[in-house]
């Protein structure tokens, strides 16, 4: 990790890069553990912090969490639970989305982070998700003509 990174963003980099080695070296235990149980309990934060850093800013968190996540999703379909539930997605992207709505929210990390998110669950979104983010695209390059349009 290099030197010149913030205190906080090498222990950021650190702790995903010691949950990714953890879903990789014990994933029954992690994917199949209770609710109620302490890694049960943790893993809703684990998946959060994943989710939120690979729509951030430094690179190395953005690069450090998509791992864990391929990761995860990789080891979770040979496994009975999935790591990476339908509702635990769809809590964890929906801020993503929400930012999406208008197009003049749109930043680069966000478009960077929603295009590794895509390749990650690219089974998870449908086609018309595509065509909504085409247009916002069309609109961000191009907003003098989505505001006659208005």
């Amino acid at each position: 990790m290099p030197a010149e990174l913030t205190t906080a963003v090498q222990f950021r980099v650190s702790t995903i890069l010691l949950f990714r080695a953890i879903i990789q070296g014990f994933p029954e235990e992690f994917n199949d553990a209770e609710k109620n149980s302490p890694i049960g309990n943790i893993r809703p934060y684990v998946t959060k912090l994943l989710f939120r850093s690979l729509v951030s800013e430094p690179p190395e968190a953005v690069a450090s969490s998509a791992s864990a996540l391929r990761c995860a999703t990789t080891l979770g379909s040979r496994n009975s639970k999935n790591f990476l539930s339908k509702e635990m997605i769809q809590t964890c992207i929906k801020p993503i989305l929400l930012a999406l709505r208008d197009f003049r929210t749109l930043s680069l990390p966000l478009l960077k982070g929603l295009l590794r998110l895509l390749g990650l669950l690219k089974n998870w979104f449908s086609k018309s998700l595509g065509n909504k983010l085409l247009e916002h695209m069309s609109k961000f390059t191009n907003p003098g003509e989505s505001s006659r349009h208005i």
